[in-house]
Formats: C-alpha cells, sequence, structure tokens
C-alpha cells in the first residue's frame, strides 16, 4: 500500500514540473518577398558580375577535325569528332614509333642493345693485326702461286672488307659476320653485291668446296667488279 502511494506521488509531481517548463511560441511568422524591380536592380549591377561572357572561336584545329571527322563519318557529332581525334593521336604514336626505330636501325646505337656477336668459322676472329698494315694483293698472290684458291678468295673478301670500312660503309671487327655488315650498311643500294661476295665466301671457305683456277678466275671478277664501285 504504501509503495502504490509513493509511486502514485512521484507520477503526479513529474506531471506537474511538466506542466510547468513548457514554453510555448506565440510569434507571428510573416512571409516577405524582395520586390520584382529592386531583386533586378540588384542582380543587374556590374559589381556583381565576375564573369564576363566571352564569345567562343572554335579554333583552326577545332575546324580541321569538323572537316575531317565529315570526310570520315560523312557527319559531324560529338561521337564522330572523338573517333577523328583518336584516329589522329594513333596515326601520330605509330608514325613518331616508325620514324624512332628507322633513325636507331640506321645509325650505331642499335648496336648497343644487340649482344656481341659470337666468333665463328664465317668471321675472321683469327685476324690479329691491323689491316691497314696487311697487303693484300701480294697474300693473295702468294696464295694463287700455292694454288690455295680457297685461301685466295678469303683474302679477296677481307680486303673488300677493309675497303667497305675505309670508304665508311661499315665498321669492321673481326668478331663479326656477313650478317652484321649486311645490316650495317648505310648505302643500301650495295647491299645486293655484298650478298653475292659473302655467298661467293660461305661456299668456297666455310662450305670447304675445292675450286679450279677457272672458278677462282670468275670469281675474281665479281670482286673486283664490286671494289671499283666502292672507290667510285
Amino acid at each position: 500500500m504504501f509503495l502504490l502511494i509513493f509511486h502514485s506521488g512521484n507520477a503526479a509531481m513529474q506531471d506537474s514540473l511538466s506542466n510547468s517548463t513548457a514554453v510555448f511560441d506565440t510569434a507571428v511568422v510573416e512571409v516577405r518577398t524582395p520586390d520584382k524591380a529592386q531583386e533586378e536592380e540588384v542582380f543587374n549591377d556590374a559589381k556583381l558580375k565576375y564573369k564576363k561572357a566571352e564569345a567562343q572561336n572554335p579554333g583552326a584545329m577545332n575546324n580541321f577535325l569538323e572537316w575531317l571527322a565529315g570526310k570520315l563519318f560523312n557527319n559531324v557529332t560529338s561521337e564522330s569528332l572523338v573517333y577523328t581525334r583518336r584516329i589522329i593521336l594513333w596515326t601520330i604514336i605509330i608514325l613518331s614509333l616508325i620514324i624512332v626505330v628507322r633513325i636507331l636501325w640506321r645509325s650505331q646505337l642499335l648496336w648497343l642493345t644487340k649482344p656481341a656477336p659470337k666468333a665463328t668459322a664465317f668471321s675472321f676472329s683469327d685476324v690479329t693485326e691491323d689491316l691497314s698494315a696487311v697487303n693484300f694483293d701480294r697474300e693473295i698472290n702468294k696464295a694463287i702461286q700455292n694454288s690455295d684458291y680457297r685461301l685466295a678468295i678469303r683474302w679477296l673478301y677481307l680486303k673488300t672488307l677493309f675497303i667497305m670500312d675505309q670508304k665508311k660503309h661499315i665498321h669492321f671487327a673481326p668478331y663479326k659476320t656477313n650478317i652484321d655488315y649486311r645490316y650495317e650498311l648505310k648505302d643500301k643500294n650495295l647491299e645486293p653485291g655484298f650478298i653475292s661476295l659473302s655467298r661467293i665466301y660461305e661456299y668456297v671457305w666455310y662450305g670447304q668446296f675445292v675450286i679450279t683456277e677457272m672458278h677462282y678466275n670468275n670469281y675474281l671478277e665479281e670482286f673486283n667488279q664490286y671494289q671499283k664501285r666502292l672507290s667510285v
């Protein structure tokens, strides 16, 4: 009974406190709108305009893009302009790569990216003396006197390489092969003749075929004709 009376009294006290602390706002809210004329006057004030309208000039590049898009796609839309820009970009990239590869291929820089060729039976890795000090004609005649036409062909080929080196067509190195010299040739008009002489040397020396004096004279004529071209 005592707990029930206490609980009822406590509830009545809380209700009394709630009613005594409640605050009601009796202010009247008035909605005001600005005068239209005054609003326009304020917003048309030049001092409040921070952006200046400028005439948009499409420019020569945009005119070119629109012209090219019309030629490629028969219409000028935002989509055709996007594809036109991509075509131009990829064309520039591909042409640039071709030019860079061509420059590297025709220059000595390409050899920096290639491993040094290994000495083979075709190369002159056994030649250690300075070629400018070699008397090629004497060595050729000595081989002919001994009927060693294979060795004479080898000296003829080495003499040709020496002349090409002197004329700056190639850079002679004992470890290089005929393939290396072929790709190194700066004057591509000399390439067919060099390939033919390289085949003769490969056939005679590397193939170890026995040749007669008649064979040698035929090969000698071809070597002489090529060496004359180099001396021009």
